[in-house]
């Protein structure tokens, strides 16, 4: 490469090793990401399933990558989606109750995983 690669292409080069199954460069890519942004909590969920997919289940090393983030202080926001109905946007994050339908919602929700 002309230039050095920055987070974005480590973790483009460690996403291709996920699914093409390189155990090898899989693990050194995740490290070396780590290291170059050592607060991208994002970094520290595509090394969590690089350890889990390079030994099948690998939670020790989860385990310790989840304290890893804790030590270092790593902040993590939450995964939120969003849907526009009539013109209105509605946001949800995981496990939000404060939606004015959020009742409804997952009442549905639990009676869809029941049947």
């Amino acid at each position: 490469m002309p230039m050095e690669p920055d987070g974005v292409i480590w973790g483009s080069f460690l996403n291709g090793c996920l699914i093409h199954a390189n155990s090898e460069l899989r693990l050194r890519a995740g490290k070396h990401l780590i290291e170059l942004e050592p607060q991208h909590s994002g970094k520290y969920v595509l090394l969590a399933y690089a350890y889990m997919y390079a030994t099948l289940g690998n939670w020790e090393s989860v385990t310790r990558l989840r304290k890893m983030m804790k030590v270092k202080q790593v902040v993590t926001k939450p995964g939120w989606s969003s849907i526009e109905i009539d013109g209105i946007s509605n946001r949800f994050t995981v496990d939000d109750k404060s939606h004015f339908h959020a009742k409804d919602i997952f009442q549905s929700h639990s009676s869809q995983n029941n049947s």
